[in-house]
């Protein structure tokens, strides 16, 4: 029956996608553009994943505008973006947006941190419109952050920010409808904090979502929810490494596209470098994740200013996407993670 209702959603983003044949999926990175225009972005770019379908928004580089597409997986026919909005509103940001599809609901949804203050706002899409904007707030309280927010998706909606007044991470859950009252990631001694943006994974049926983020310092950080088991560092002894980044992590789980396993993975733009680096969690290493590796590939390196953005699907399509924008320009660019080197 869950099988069918996703078929059922996925002919509601027709309008958006074209007919175009899935091919092979692509080894090299490709620009984000479509027939007589380019994405154009000084932020970070959001990512989501719906069925067989892989969504962008962005934040324009002329404007606070969203905009927003949908396009074929591994199809490079990316339909002209439309801007985020609906009758008498219109979604501006001075961050990067957040993206995540819900398979409950059918719907992707949007989050933002509004572009006249630090009030964090959401709306929500089946295709041909979008739900009129509201805050992110609940009984006593209203989500507030100086980074943009992040979502995560699958079955169920989560939202995590920076405070506006701290640097802890805060979170809330969906209810269906209503927001969750506001909670800190924290665990037993430790509460999770950053100064930028935190990162959730796309979970799916049975697999418990996790939020990495930066810490402190340059360390990557990670914890599994809800029940926050406690924060570790990404990192190994042996061969010694730690993931570090002077911007926001991006996480999913990304299975093997032929079933099977589902690997925790953490994207992060170098801490003295623009260069894209990954990880993955894997019981064949020492230290639980696999050696540190370069998003590259031959004749080319992903290089970004910003955060990177990832996300993936689950059965029947193991839809994924990772994008990112451009170190020397405001272009952004994409590519399926499940051809780089790794389990998949």
């Amino acid at each position: 029956m869950k099988q069918s209702i996703r078929h059922l959603r996925i002919g509601l983003f027709l309008f958006l996608a074209s007919f175009a044949n899935q091919g092979m999926a692509q080894s090299a990175p490709q620009q984000l553009k479509g027939s007589g225009w380019q994405a154009s972005t000084n932020a970070a770019p959001a990512v989501a994943v719906f069925g067989n379908y892989e969504c962008v928004a962005w934040k324009s580089a002329t404007s606070n505008e969203i905009l927003f597409t949908c396009s074929v997986q591994f199809s490079d026919n990316w339909p002209a973006p439309q801007v985020v909005g609906g009758s008498g509103w219109t979604a501006k940001t001075t961050e990067a947006p957040t993206l995540a599809g819900d398979e409950i609901s059918g719907e992707v949804w949007l989050s933002w941190k509004g572009a006249g203050g630090n009030k964090i706002w959401y709306s929500s899409s089946t295709g041909s419109t979008w739900t009129k904007q509201q805050t992110v707030s609940g009984s006593g309280w209203t989500a507030e952050s100086t980074a943009a927010p992040a979502l995560g998706g699958g079955d169920g909606i989560t939202l995590a920010w920076k405070g506006a007044s701290s640097d802890d991470i805060w979170y809330t859950v969906w209810n269906y409808p209503g927001w969750s009252t506001q909670r800190t990631a924290s665990g037993s001694g430790w509460t999770a904090g950053t100064s930028t943006t935190p990162a959730w994974t796309q979970y799916d049926e049975g697999i418990i979502p996790a939020l990495f983020w930066k810490g402190g310092s340059p360390d990557v950080w990670m914890s599994y929810a809800y029940d926050w088991t406690s924060q570790q560092k990404v990192s190994c002894n042996n061969p010694s490494w730690t993931a570090e980044t002077s911007a926001a992590p991006a996480a999913a789980y990304i299975p093997n596209p032929d079933g099977g396993d589902t690997f925790t993975t953490v994207f992060w733009k170098g801490n003295s470098s623009n260069s894209i680096w990954y990880s993955y969690q894997t019981p064949g290493a020492s230290c639980g994740w696999a050696q540190q590796a370069t998003v590259s590939g031959s004749g080319w390196t992903a290089d970004t200013n910003a955060a990177p953005a990832v996300a993936n699907g689950a059965y029947p399509y193991y839809t994924r996407i990772l994008a990112w924008k451009n170190a020397t320009d405001n272009t952004i660019w994409y590519l399926d993670p499940t051809t780089l080197p790794g389990p998949w």
